[in-house]
């Protein structure tokens, strides 16, 4: 499912980190790091709504989205709605799992707010189905962890997000992004920020690649070098860090110490 733009709005567009010389370094011949690049315009990005307002539904089903995840509580306005549009009306269960309209588990919930629950979701990588990281009650969300995670996994992971701002962290997460979002809105214009910024990435074919473990077998030493020092140490916690490289196409997932 793709989404299309309906108003004149723009985002930004998702181009690879620059460059940050963190320190000076070199590696032999013996060091592979294997990124295939493809255009992300081929990898279409899943968008559903979850909403009260009827205008927010009227604007996702417009802008192409056909999935809206209802509450329990809520399912009485999918009835209602559904006969003014169509889409696939998606209920949520107390305890996490989402079924569709024949009752067939099409994949769950997780919120994530300590370790444990992230390695839960990184866990559920293996699994086939949707998950859907609610992490706002976090405040570092580790959407880079479980994107590296899902990447060889059979499913697919989606984040939930309060705003079209926050949706598109997710999407340019690690440069490959989430298979998609939950927008959990009651703005329209949300909803129409998001589908103009999925639209124009996806025109431009935003680089996207696929992530390999590398092993340092040798190091050399290389003379004097560009050295820049960046002190986060009162910032990042452990399995935090920085992507860091002097060329776009390979980047180091460097951790603070």
């Amino acid at each position: 499912m793709r989404l299309q733009p309906n108003s004149g709005l723009s985002g930004r567009t998702n181009e690879c980190h620059p460059n940050l010389p963190l320190w000076a370094w070199a590696a032999s011949k013996q060091l592979r790091i294997r990124a295939r690049h493809f255009c992300a315009s081929a990898v279409p990005r899943d968008v559903w709504v979850e909403t009260t307002n009827q205008a927010v539904l009227t604007a996702a089903v417009e802008a192409g989205c056909s999935r809206a995840l209802f509450k329990e509580d809520t399912l009485h306005l999918a009835q209602s709605w559904q006969q003014l549009a169509t889409f696939q009306a998606l209920s949520l269960q107390q305890d996490g799992s989402i079924l569709d309209q024949q009752e067939n588990k099409v994949g769950r919930l997780l919120k994530l707010s300590c370790k444990a629950d992230l390695q839960k979701a990184e866990a559920a990588a293996k699994d086939d189905g949707f998950l859907l990281m609610d992490a706002s009650d976090w405040k570092i969300i580790p959407a880079e962890n479980l994107v590296a995670a899902f990447q060889s996994g059979a499913g697919k992971l989606m984040g939930v997000a309060g705003c079209a701002a926050d949706a598109r962290v997710m999407l340019e997460a690690l440069e490959t992004g989430t298979a998609g979002v939950l927008l959990r809105t009651q703005d329209p214009l949300q909803v129409k920020q998001l589908a103009a910024y999925i639209a124009q990435r996806e025109a431009e074919g935003a680089p996207a690649f696929t992530y390999d473990v590398a092993t340092v077998t040798r190091v050399s030493p290389v003379g004097m070098c560009d050295r820049v020092c960046v002190d986060l140490c009162s910032l990042l916690q452990p399995g935090e860090g920085m992507l860091v490289g002097s060329f776009a196409r390979a980047l180091f997932l460097v951790h603070s110490e």
